[in-house]
């Protein structure tokens, strides 16, 4: 997989950007990555195009030189259609940049090469003319179909030697007429390569600039998301907060009265916790929070049970679709697990350890008026729950119901 990259790397290289085309690894990785099947895509079909116009140059060898015509039909059908064909299929399939530019690249010289054999063949006086027509050719692979700036450099030097090696020894031109051939196609090659390769800078930083908008913009969804985030969660627990445990409730509500479930609510609070705290310290007591979240947090259904720490050393959980049973081992196994971690807590005494106390509530939500009669139902249960001697379960629905612990 290619490296990541960072908006501060894209906006480092607009910044220094020169005449150099080519980018640091990871955004020149990234700028192959996201332009090859546009890139694939661009060639096959301007290939094709490309082809299909050179092959229409066969009118003009039927009716100028029909005396070579099965030469031109061979070197433009046989040679150039066959080879350019078979390249444009290869890199149709999808290759590496690397060979995907040198293929379109060679094309280009076979191209060439197809013209010249048939510019060799030819005895007509007006084949003089023939060099001019195949400056085309560089036009074609430099503006065209716009190959990538060396290769562009590297199939016009073929190219170009390719047709002096037929023009030099051509007797039907005079010593004057090959230089004027040679100066014409040293000027469309400069004029065609600048024009190359400013194509080709101005796709690099079109690309720049669209991939530092994208990275901007997926840097600021992040930054949301993450303030959302903060907003919604306890910075010490790392537990959902008041509110969200307030828009969660609401969603649950709705969502069990529509399906007639019944939701379970447990209020959990730590035994003994300022006299902790004072014997400890803040930090510790932060220590001690943490601990009894994630126990919390473990006793409880992932899937579907929510847990928030509702302020200072108080926390509740929401159980989803759940009954008096359900809920009462709930909030036993939560009982447990923290009476078992056997934090001292000196503050109390020299053999105390932290505990809990917990009211718990089963209801449903369509009989009952509001979400607020139930949290007072339940928080009278914990304090029952406190009253009869700390790190114990009430029911809150019946005073009578069963109550464990120590």
């Amino acid at each position: 997989m290619q490296a990541e990259v960072r908006l501060q790397d894209v906006d480092e290289v607009l910044r220094g950007r020169g005449v150099g085309l080519r980018f640091p690894s990871s955004v020149e990785s990234a700028f192959q990555r996201d332009t090859n099947a546009h890139r694939r895509q661009h060639l096959a079909r301007f290939g094709v195009l490309a082809l299909l116009i050179y092959n229409l140059f066969l009118i003009n060898d039927y009716v100028f030189r029909p005396e070579v015509f099965d030469i031109a039909l061979a070197a433009r059908l046989g040679l150039a259609t066959c080879y350019g064909l078979l390249v444009i299929l290869v890199v149709r399939r999808g290759v590496s940049p690397v060979l995907r530019e040198g293929l379109m690249a060679s094309a280009i010289c076979v191209v060439m090469l197809a013209s010249s054999l048939i510019f060799a063949a030819t005895e007509r006086p007006d084949a003089i003319v023939d060099p001019f027509a195949m400056s085309l050719i560089l036009l074609s692979g430099n503006i065209f179909l716009v190959l990538r700036f060396w290769y562009a450099v590297g199939s016009t030097v073929i190219a170009v030697a390719i047709v002096l090696a037929f023009v030099i020894p051509y007797q039907g031109m005079s010593p004057d007429m090959k230089v004027f051939v040679f100066f014409v196609f040293l000027g469309t090659a400069a004029f065609t390569l600048i024009a190359n390769y400013r194509l080709e800078w101005l796709e690099r930083e079109s690309y720049l600039q669209l991939l530092r908008e994208t990275l901007r913009t997926r840097d600021t969804r992040l930054r949301n998301r993450d303030l959302a985030k903060l907003s919604l969660t306890d910075a010490l627990t790392e537990l959902p907060n008041r509110r969200h445990f307030d828009s969660m409730m609401e969603h649950a509500w709705g969502r069990a009265a529509e399906e007639g479930w019944a939701l379970g609510l447990l209020i959990v609070d730590i035994d003994h916790f300022k006299p902790y705290n004072d014997y400890y310290g803040h930090l510790q007591g932060d220590r001690c929070l943490a601990r009894v979240a994630a126990e919390i947090k473990q006793s409880t259904r992932a899937e579907t049970d929510f847990v928030a720490r509702y302020g200072g050393e108080e926390f509740l959980v929401l159980l989803s679709n759940t009954d008096l049973s359900s809920a009462s081992a709930t909030a036993e196994r939560i009982r447990r697990r923290v009476s078992n971690l056997n934090i001292p807590n000196h503050g109390v005494e020299i053999d105390a350890v932290v505990t809990v106390s917990i009211g718990v509530s089963v209801f449903r939500p369509g009989e009952e008026p509001d979400f607020d009669a139930v949290f007072r139902r339940t928080d009278r249960g914990l304090y029952r729950a406190k009253d009869g001697g700390r790190n114990r379960v009430v029911l809150a629905q019946n005073p009578l119901s069963m109550e464990t612990g120590s």
